[in-house]
């Protein structure tokens, strides 16, 4: 109990004091958001072949949606992945990383994909987030953020930044939904955040899985996952 005490105290630690870096100044994606966010070509161990969204949140770390991570048609785990930040296209970008990675998903599509824990964690081999900042990010159930005006960081399928912004909704515990037309699929894992705070300071709470209809959905980080990030990544890096 003692142990679980204390690494709940970190998580909120971590939360309230981490900040989104940012890069040098220049053109919109080169700055916060974009830049720390990623256009993700992705290659799956079963042939498939997709692009998403990622956001950085520690120096080694990136959340994503889980379905960028595991094929949602065949369940199977992603072989490649290539990870562009501040991207204009695949040939114009702040940052590239192509080296190797561990994943986590909270997800398993062995009987068909839902949204449910949809989100994921790529841990990369070296310390990104030193060439492009990171997310403040912070935690809790999807019905903390009801009402909440959020803003979505993501790609189209060219690679080039885009950003929406909506008024978040609870659908359960662990998902948001908001009202829109269906971003593009490359939009998929797209870090969703807000403005918390006196500060106003932007903090990642999820990312957004995709949508049915008009109902777009994202994942948040709750507590299972607040805790697997502590796990899995170097918290301890500055």
């Amino acid at each position: 109990m003692k142990k679980r005490i204390l690494v709940l105290t970190l998580i909120l630690c971590l939360a309230l004091t981490l900040l989104p870096a940012t890069a040098s100044a220049g053109n919109g994606n080169t700055e916060f958001p974009q830049v720390v966010t990623a256009f993700l070509k992705i290659k799956f161990e079963c042939g498939c072949k997709a692009t998403g969204s990622g956001g950085i949140i520690r120096p080694d770390g990136l959340i994503t949606a889980g379905h960028n991570l595991l094929c949602k048609i065949h369940n199977k785990p992603a072989a490649s992945i290539d990870f562009y930040f501040g991207a204009l296209s695949t040939d114009n970008y702040w940052y590239k990383y192509t080296g190797k990675f561990t994943t986590y998903v909270f997800c398993d599509f062995s009987n068909g994909y839902t949204s449910e824990n949809d989100i994921g964690i790529v841990k990369f081999s070296k310390r990104v987030g030193d060439s492009t900042g990171w997310y403040g990010w912070d935690y809790g159930d999807a019905t903390e953020y009801a009402g909440e005006k959020a803003f979505i960081s993501s790609y189209n399928p060219d690679a080039k930044g885009l950003i929406y912004q909506a008024t978040l909704s609870a659908y359960d515990d662990a998902r948001v939904t908001f009202d829109h037309k269906a971003l593009p699929e490359s939009a998929d894992g797209s870090p969703i955040y807000y403005l918390r705070g006196t500060g106003r300071n932007p903090a990642l709470i999820g990312v957004y899985t995709g949508c049915e209809g008009e109902t777009c959905f994202g994942s948040v980080i709750n507590l299972d996952v607040a805790l697997k990030i502590v796990d899995m990544l170097d918290m301890n890096a500055e």
